[in-house]
């Protein structure tokens, strides 16, 4: 049985994605996972949300001053979208839903259209036939689209890290030195 809580939180969700849907691309996911974490791992701005005391207009300028800062290259209609459901949110009282709402809205958004975001970071540059080899047997393994995004880290010193909203692989040498150690401890 669904608390009220959860209840409202998924009709603001429902309303957000009938609103949303058409605006919304894989590319999104990204910027509104970063936000999530946020929301989730700092309390101060969620006690600001919950206190009364606090202007409305305040409230609202630092939620999306907190999303800004975690999602610096979003889309100009992703933002304006996300700026709207946080003063509706505000307007409401509701702030304290945010996190929650998010998280669904990557649920429902991300995991019906079958998009795999993944964050994949090799110790050297790729060839793009490299890329679309890895692109392709995580595709594989997940079953869904691939929405990749190629980083190169040095100090892995060989091998490669994937981390996807449902996936963390890690087989780099860094990790398995780091092992090691941890080990012989």
């Amino acid at each position: 049985m669904k608390t009220p809580r959860q209840q409202i939180i998924k009709k603001y969700t429902r309303a957000f994605l009938q609103s949303y849907k058409s605006q919304l691309q894989p590319v999104d996911l990204e910027p509104l996972s970063h936000f999530a974490y946020f929301l989730k791992h700092h309390q101060t701005l969620a006690f600001f949300a919950h206190n009364a005391i606090s202007q409305h207009e305040k409230k609202v300028a630092l939620y999306i001053k907190a999303f800004s800062h975690r999602a610096p290259q979003a889309r100009p209609e992703f933002i304006e979208a996300i700026q709207q459901l946080i003063t509706i949110l505000a307007d409401h009282g509701r702030l304290s839903l945010l996190s929650g709402i998010i998280d669904l809205i990557v649920l429902r958004f991300f995991g019906v259209i079958g998009y795999q975001h993944a964050t994949i970071t090799t110790a050297i540059a790729t060839t793009e036939a490299q890329q679309k080899d890895i692109v392709e047997s995580f595709k594989i393994l997940t079953g869904k689209k691939i929405d990749a995004k190629f980083e190169v880290d040095p100090e892995l010193i060989a091998g490669m890290r994937i981390i996807s909203q449902d996936y963390l692989w890690d087989s780099t040498l860094a990790q398995k030195i780091k092992a090691l150690a941890h080990y012989k401890g």
